[in-house]
Order: structure tokens, then sequence, then C-alpha cells
């Protein structure tokens, strides 16, 4: 990577009131100005700070243009612009891992698991069952606290939802379906990049349990996605319809439930910020991984016009 040292944008005041000094590797995606934002700017009406024990003091634009890179770290109140992922080892208490394509998210990220450094990783984690293993290895066998992927598992209506399927609100459960934007061309690894989080609300809803998928296409937005589990199936439709639900049908009753959106990049960075408090992660090893499974399951029956692929 292109070196590049930049001390940039306003220094965050009063620095030993907080302990946990975060770093994010990627600049290109707009999670990155979006997670600054929330750690290091104040509530304009309180002064106050969301996280008044983390601030994200740095960031590797190795993945984006300079010009773009550098707006960030100004926007989001970034003292530290590098390109070099390597500059940041020793410099920060935890890393985020933030690329657009899954397929670069385990690249840079293994000097950090060594030294033992809590890792964030976007959706998905990876962009293969391969990349997949070797990071759950690394992350084992160095003890290291991780978590990331989709945020919908902390979506107040996928909860909300998850608890009516748990406790019978609407009967026994004999389907559903989700709707939810995707693309099986995008440039970004395909159906990888958005495809976690339709994948993510299924399981966390339905199950993680599922046995089979199936894949029927229209275009590469416009396509429907059977989850077969031994008692229901569930369908996924990936499509450009602006507002996105949860449907379960019952055995007494419809229950639908509509998603907001609104607050998923706080309630995910709530949750790292707290892994970083209690040292414990939020999820399970199994169920953050379990969208690589799915999505190369997905992929293979599009590429397989439309068979139904074992999960």
């Amino acid at each position: 990577h292109r070196r590049q040292n930049v001390d940039i944008g306003p220094k965050n005041p009063r620095k030993e009131d907080f302990m946990f000094k975060v770093g994010i590797l990627g600049s290109e995606n707009s999670h990155a100005l979006a997670f600054a934002q929330l750690a290091n700017l104040p509530d304009p009406a309180t002064g106050e700070y969301r996280y008044p024990d983390m601030r994200i003091t740095a960031i590797c634009g190795c993945d984006d243009t300079p010009e773009h890179a550098a707006e960030t770290a100004q926007r989001g109140h970034i003292e530290k612009l590098v390109s070099d992922p390597m500059e940041l080892v020793g410099e920060v208490d935890a890393i985020m891992i933030d690329y657009r394509d899954g397929k670069f998210h385990i690249r840079d990220v293994m000097p950090f698991i060594e030294k033992g450094l809590p890792v964030w990783i976007d959706k998905p984690i990876t962009a293969s069952k391969e990349d997949r293993d070797t990071l759950r290895r690394a992350l084992e066998a160095h003890e290291t606290l991780f978590t990331g992927g989709s945020s919908f598992p902390y979506n107040y209506e996928v909860i909300t939802a998850k608890n009516a399927v748990k406790n019978k609100a609407m009967g026994e459960v004999l389907g559903g379906s989700v709707n939810f934007p995707g693309d099986f061309s995008s440039p970004y690894s395909g159906i990888f990049f958005y495809g976690p989080h339709l994948v993510t609300i299924v399981m966390e809803v339905f199950g993680y349990d599922l046995r089979a998928v199936s894949v029927q296409k229209v275009s590469p937005q416009n396509a429907a996605i059977s989850f077969r589990y031994d008692d229901k199936i569930v369908t996924g439709h990936l499509n450009g319809c602006p507002d996105h639900c949860i449907t379960v049908f019952g055995s007494k009753s419809v229950y639908r439930k509509d998603i907001d959106m609104s607050f998923l990049y706080a309630l995910e960075l709530d949750a790292f910020v707290q892994m970083l408090r209690d040292k414990k992660m939020p999820l399970p090893f199994d169920e953050l991984f379990r969208h690589v499974d799915v999505l190369d399951a997905i992929r293979r029956s599009d590429e397989q016009n439309g068979a139904e692929i074992p999960v």
C-alpha cells in the first residue's frame, strides 16, 4: 500500500477520559463515516459523547481515493489517516474492518488478531467458506474478541418478530417471507455484498437451522430465495421495494412487521463498544459465521439454475 500519514481534523477533547482507541480499515464504505460521527461527534443538544470511553482515532484509506479518504477523516473528526494498514498496529486498542468487498476482509486483519486486539468485521464477514475457516481458526487460536456481520440481530423489529415466533403469537409457524434489496451481479462479490442482511433477518426470526436453499431469478436485482427448514419454507425476496417487512404465517394468524432501519449503525456500534467494555462477544461464533454458508449455497443454486443446495 502507498504510505501516507496525515493528521487531520480537530483533536478529541480530554483524551484521558476514554480508554479505547479504535482504528478502521477501509474508508470507501459509508459505514466508516457513520461510525466515526457516532463515536467522535458530541450530541449537538447536550454536548455529551455517545461513548465517553471510546473514540475512533485512526482510519486507513487503502481501499479509497485519497480525496474521499481525507473527507471521511475530516467529517468524522478522525485524527490520523494512513494508507498502509500496518501503520495502525500498536496505535489502536481495537480494529474495525470496513472494506466494501468481503473478499478483502481478512487480508489485513491477521496482525491485529495475533496481538489479541478485539475485532469487528462488516458484512459479509467473509465472501468464501475458505476465508471463513481461516479467520475462525485465527480468532479461536488467539482467543480474540470478535463480532460483526449484519446489524439486523440488533434491530428492534427483527427482535420483536423473533420473540413472536418463539412465543407462538401467531400459533404454529407454517412459513413466512422477508424482503430486502440485493444484487447477484454486484461488483463487491455478488450476492455476498447485500445478501447477508436478508439471510440474517430470515435466520434471526425463523431459526439458524435451515436445511437448504434454492433461487429463482427474474434479474440480478429481482429474485426469490426459498429457505427450506424441516417444518416450514420461508421465502426471501431480493428486490427494489423501498419498504422492508417480515411476514410470519401461523396456524392462528398472520404476523407482519415493517422494518425500521433508522438506528442500525448506532445499535451495532453499541454492541461493539459493549464488547470492548465487558470482554464478552455479543453473538456466538456459529451465528456470526452462518451467513457465509448460506450465501455460498445461494450462489451455487444460482449458478446451477435454481437447484436446491443443502446448507
